[in-house]
């Protein structure tokens, strides 16, 4: 069994330019999960398990809209960690995306890990760092780029660290 992600990836040079913003800001608060070259930034549709990497091919770009910067709380396994985050504007088209991939994801016998509709929280995360770390540190948003972003799946580990 493997750990998989359906995501929304950013152009290349927008991916590089907020990698070094996380690693500028917040490698040293970081307890390991934090972009970098090797952890892609990305948008989460949804994660799942699954035996090997299923075939969804949705072919259209995407421009999604970024709204804040933001501290969270870490919920479950997650408890006692802030994840440090910016907030994507949840338009229609976003929903309406997640839903399509949970249910061909649902469709194939595939347990879903991710809330839907109302409950579906799209974000990019910068890092995961202990609770009391999260403190005094600097939340900001870079110029966002006007070029579409890419569906797609891919490899993740159990945190949902999207690896590619």
């Amino acid at each position: 069994m493997g750990y998989y992600n359906a995501v929304l990836l950013p152009d290349v040079a927008f991916r590089d330019r907020i990698v070094d913003y996380a690693q500028d800001k917040y490698s040293d608060i970081s307890d390991g999960y934090c972009l970098s070259h090797n952890v892609y930034p990305h948008i989460t549709l949804c994660q799942f398990e699954a035996d090997e990497q299923p075939m969804i091919f949705i072919e259209e770009l995407f421009n999604p809209v970024f709204t804040e910067a933001s501290i969270r709380e870490g919920k479950g396994s997650h408890v006692g960690f802030s994840w440090i985050e910016w907030v994507v504007k949840k338009d229609n088209w976003l929903v309406k995306l997640q839903e399509t991939v949970r249910g061909a994801l649902e469709s194939e016998g595939i347990n879903v890990e991710a809330a839907k509709g109302s409950h579906y929280y799209p974000h990019m995360t910068f890092c995961r760092t202990p609770k009391e770390k999260a403190g005094n540190i600097p939340l900001a948003m870079i110029e966002q780029s006007d070029k579409p972003w890419i569906f797609t799946v891919g490899c993740s580990d159990k945190n949902g660290q999207f690896l590619g």
